[in-house]
């Protein structure tokens, strides 16, 4: 998708304007850390995922809407936080920040309510590394991301990162923040995909119902965003993987980086640790 408007112009597209359909609502937050990027943010610094303040982060990001390929909205951003009326309908959401991935998220729908969708920015990664960003709405409270990572001896268990586990194989593979508060991002970073064996990421919800606790998984609208320096994936709960039990199976990465959606072969049999679930 090209950007052709320059934000300095105040055109907030031909399709915005007043509208009593509903709202995008949000704030403006650093995957890593869940913490708010503004332009007071310049003065400490930002989480890069290397260094804690190595992400110069400065001013506002360029946050569009469009509507098929129509651009509606330019959204003003101000002290990490934004609010616009649109009419009802499907939009894309498309933001942009220096030193972060571009953010895009398709499924923004508007429909008579205030839609609260925080732009949620991974900072770039370097080759060979992988990011996965986990968000979701206000039917369930806290959702847990969980990594299953190799051994270097495939004769070991497996080690999974997770709430109670939040690094594996001298943290080259880590949880960067669990998020307890609703929403997201709850963030998982690969430093560097091992040449043998496979990785598999899955969600569940904290204290769920261990039996069968798909309805509630799939009311949770939980969204599942990788990032690796060659694009973008997005997987989305009730369409992308699979519900067993208590976790969404989401999808896994194998030893030449190649990431595939879940399915009952590769992902439905197999260790995973028991604590996690809980």
């Amino acid at each position: 998708m090209t950007l052709l408007r320059d934000s300095t112009t105040g055109d907030e597209g031909s399709g915005a304007g007043k509208s009593t359909g509903g709202a995008i609502a949000g704030r403006v937050l650093n995957a890593i850390d869940g913490k708010r990027i503004s332009t007071f943010a310049k003065l400490r610094g930002c989480n890069s995922g290397f260094d804690k303040r190595g992400w110069e982060c400065t001013g506002d990001p360029r946050f569009l809407i469009f509507q098929a390929t129509k651009l509606v909205a330019q959204v003003p951003v101000a002290n990490a936080r934004f609010n616009i009326n649109l009419a009802d309908g499907d939009y894309t959401c498309l933001a942009t920040y220096p030193g972060a991935q571009a953010f895009y998220d398709k499924n923004c729908h508007v429909k008579g309510k205030k839609l609260d969708k925080d732009l949620n920015f991974s900072p770039v990664l370097a080759p060979g590394m992988v990011r996965v960003v986990l968000t979701w709405g206000a039917a369930v409270k806290d959702l847990d991301s969980f990594m299953l990572t190799p051994h270097k001896d495939l004769a070991d268990p497996p080690c999974e990162v997770n709430w109670s586990n939040r690094k594996c194989l001298s943290e080259s593979v880590k949880l960067d923040k669990d998020d307890k508060r609703g929403f997201g991002p709850e963030t998982i970073t690969v430093n560097q995909i091992r040449s043998d064996g496979r990785f598999r990421y899955r969600v569940s919800e904290y204290k769920g119902n261990s039996n069968d606790n798909s309805e509630r998984l799939k009311l949770s609208e939980a969204n599942v965003a990788v990032y690796t320096t060659g694009g973008y994936l997005e997987y989305r709960v009730g369409k992308d993987g699979f519900i067993k039990g208590n976790n969404w199976y989401v999808f896994t990465i194998d030893s030449n980086g190649k990431i595939q959606p879940c399915n009952e072969d590769t992902c439905g049999h197999g260790y995973h640790d028991p604590k996690g679930s809980a």
